[in-house]
């Protein structure tokens, strides 16, 4: 009994730790021994299903969750985690359902986190009760308490609806001024970044033999439609669809950490690279299906380590999406990114992140020319059937045109973008950023400068 007590004790610590360090992989492997110490404890259940739901298997955690809910578990964070994984598989009524339960409980950052999540949903309506409690939680919320700029961004979304932009920005404002003095960008950091890889001025030689499945990587910024061309290729009959991977990226840090990235990758003898992509694989292999020809490893930072990536995995295909810098600014701006893209939550950082990726972007069509391939969302979201055509020839693909509907309800979208997405392809959010130009006149001109640069990014790679 001592010994079950102590190791009971451990796996409690290790399971802290391992929160605290949001390493999913970890928490599910470690709720899973405290569920075989005590089968009967839902909490150990719960904790699974969070971390199952953080790793992209919502079917998995969705049983749990609601075992979970019919036993009785009471937790704050329960009908809120419940109502995203129905949202994830498209079950809106029922994720709304469980978002207004949230709205009830007596915890004003629960409150603020139902909001946000009714308003993420893009499609939900306040009633006019919950516009009277969202206003009442903005004005009472303290600056510095626990998810209160949610509300904000909440109020900021309603505001958007009503087409008072003026008062959405000023939402906005209030919102990530208070995220971004948690979350600061570090600027002098990524300038580092980009100095170090415009170091690398040709492509590290890779004799390995070819591997399938081929990932297909998608990169570009964040809300600029990475989802949107992933869900289409997930419709092609030859290709797998993934969750988001951060595998490259954590190969990056720890190539970093060996003596610097740029002068690590230059070189990587055969023996490491071969090391490099049996541990990409091995990483990769739980998200696959047997039979594909490729797979979409949608995780837009990469595009930093195209070097890399090509270096490993040479026969690799890139598809960076690019919009509209306005529109994809005022996009950024109005989301809230639970983790990750600390730039996001100022406009001056949103910008020199904009400057960073296009400067790095071109450098890689110098080392590695027709290599990537730059889709307009412009022109995806208006004439996706000739777009795809280009993307699935660049892949070695025959065009699949059912890959078109994607308003079907069967995959699983752990973006923002759901909804959306399962309304359809449309051009609907194109120009939505001229909406707040009065708001952000100190920032078009830098905006107009990025703009001509995406432009020719994309004519270039269509040269």
């Amino acid at each position: 009994m001592a010994r079950k007590q102590e190791k009971l004790r451990r796996l409690k610590q290790q399971l802290q730790a391992a929160k605290t360090a949001f390493n999913v992989e970890q928490t599910g492997v470690i709720s899973r021994a405290l569920i075989a110490l005590q089968p009967s404890i839902l909490r150990w259940k719960f904790e699974l299903a969070s971390a199952l739901f953080e790793s992209g298997s919502v079917s998995k955690a969705l049983p749990l969750l609601q075992m979970c809910a019919k036993a009785g578990l009471k937790d704050p964070d329960l009908n809120l985690l419940l109502g995203h994984c129905l949202s994830a598989i498209g079950n809106y009524p029922e994720a709304i359902h469980f978002y207004k339960k949230t709205l009830r409980q007596n915890n004003p950052a629960q409150n603020a986190a139902g909001f946000w999540s009714l308003a993420d949903l893009r499609n939900y309506n306040f009633t006019a009760s919950e516009q009277e409690q969202l206003l009442e939680l903005c004005s009472n919320m303290p600056t510095q308490a626990q998810y209160g700029f949610l509300a904000h961004f909440s109020l900021a979304r309603l505001f958007d609806d009503e087409k008072k932009f003026d008062q959405s920005f000023q939402s906005l404002k209030a919102a990530n001024l208070q995220v971004a003095q948690r979350r600061g960008y570090d600027a002098n950091g990524y300038k580092q970044l980009l100095n170090s890889l415009k170091q690398i001025t040709v492509a590290t030689p890779c004799t390995l033999e070819a591997i399938t499945p081929v990932p297909i990587f998608i990169v570009g910024m964040p809300r600029s439609g990475s989802t949107l061309i992933e869900q289409i290729l997930a419709g092609h009959p030859q290709i797998c669809s993934t969750n988001e991977l951060p595998f490259i990226e954590n190969i990056a840090r720890s190539l970093d950490q060996q003596g610097g990235l740029a002068g690590t990758i230059a070189g990587l003898d055969s023996d490491k690279q071969r090391a490099l992509r049996a541990t990409y694989y091995a990483q990769v292999a739980p998200h696959l299906e047997i039979g594909n020809t490729f797979f979409t490893d949608k995780w837009p930072d990469n595009f930093w380590f195209i070097s890399l990536i090509f270096a490993v995995i040479p026969e690799a295909k890139i598809i960076n999406i690019v919009r509209d810098p306005l529109d994809n600014a005022i996009g950024q701006f109005r989301q809230y990114f639970a983790k990750g893209n600390a730039f996001s939550f100022s406009f001056p950082g949103i910008l020199d992140y904009w400057s960073n990726y296009l400067q790095v972007m071109n450098h890689w069509d110098q080392v590695f020319p027709g290599k990537v391939m730059h889709v307009s969302y412009e022109q995806l979201a208006t004439d996706p059937e000739q777009e795809m055509e280009k993307v699935y020839e660049y892949c070695g693909l025959s065009f699949a045109s059912e890959s078109l509907d994607i308003s079907q309800g069967q995959r699983s979208i752990m973006t923002p973008s759901g909804s959306q997405l399962r309304s359809g392809i449309n051009a609907h959010s194109i120009g939505s950023g001229r909406q707040y130009s009065n708001s952000i006149r100190a920032y078009l001109p830098e905006l107009e400068r990025l703009t001509l640069q995406a432009r020719r990014l994309i004519n270039a790679s269509e040269n």
